[in-house]
């Protein structure tokens, strides 16, 4: 729960089973202060972590003004307000919380890799079972066969399971990840190899540099108005 006292923000988080209590405050124009108590200096740095994470202090918000502050939908708003910044969630499963407990979404659509690992997503995944919400994890092509792997695998082993989504990897991605699951006729197997099933070769992803890359969206030329691509 975020509450705010007389300018100061105050959240409680926990690292694993140790509760963090996180203070901000805004000193200055060009400075917020970060404190945090908790019975571990690991614990304190994580919840200090995840508050500057959630109000976005971190992230230079200059290359995003310069592109669009003359957008046709959004230009004078940034204009206006340039040190607006979006508000996040410190955790991925408050993100879907309040969707599960109002029985407002049908299927839990996150990846385990996105969802904090196999561990998050499965207590994610049995509390939305209380609410009969099923499981539709997340499997695009951009999650790595050992994402892909993961979701099988908690699949199996939640009695929630719903569908699984499924991309195939390119050749160039399965010569890197050697995967034992297989695809056939509709059907997911995740293989018997020891773990996950899949193994990663370095020496063949040291071909492959990291490019950043980003999905198409298409902007209506007349007001900017963004639409399903």
């Amino acid at each position: 729960m975020l509450r705010r006292r007389g300018g100061i923000l105050e959240r409680l988080l926990h690292h694993g089973d140790v509760p963090v209590l996180v203070r901000v405050a805004q000193t200055s124009c060009d400075e917020v202060l970060f404190g945090a108590r908790a019975a571990t200096s690991d614990a304190g740095a994580y919840g200090i972590e995840r508050m500057r994470f959630m109000l976005g202090v971190d992230e230079d918000l200059r290359p995003f003004l310069r592109r669009f502050a003359r957008d046709p939908l959004i230009g004078s708003s940034l204009r206006r307000r340039p040190w607006l910044r979006a508000g996040r969630r410190p955790e991925p499963f408050e993100a879907l919380a309040w969707a599960i407990c109002e029985q407002l979404i049908d299927y839990v659509r996150s990846a385990v890799t996105h969802t904090g690992g196999i561990s998050a997503m499965r207590k994610l995944l049995d509390f939305a079972a209380m609410y009969q919400i099923k499981s539709g994890i997340h499997g695009p092509a951009d999650i790595s066969p050992i994402g892909m792997a993961a979701a099988l695998h908690l699949g199996l082993a939640i009695h929630n399971f719903g569908i699984q989504e499924y991309a195939s990897h390119s050749a160039q991605t399965l010569s890197v990840f050697q995967t034992s699951y297989q695809f056939e006729d509709g059907l997911l197997h995740p293989g018997d190899r020891p773990g996950l099933g899949v193994e990663m070769d370095l020496e063949a992803a040291a071909a492959f540099p990291y490019q950043a890359a980003y999905l198409p969206v298409n902007r209506l030329a007349l007001d900017g108005t963004v639409h399903d691509w």
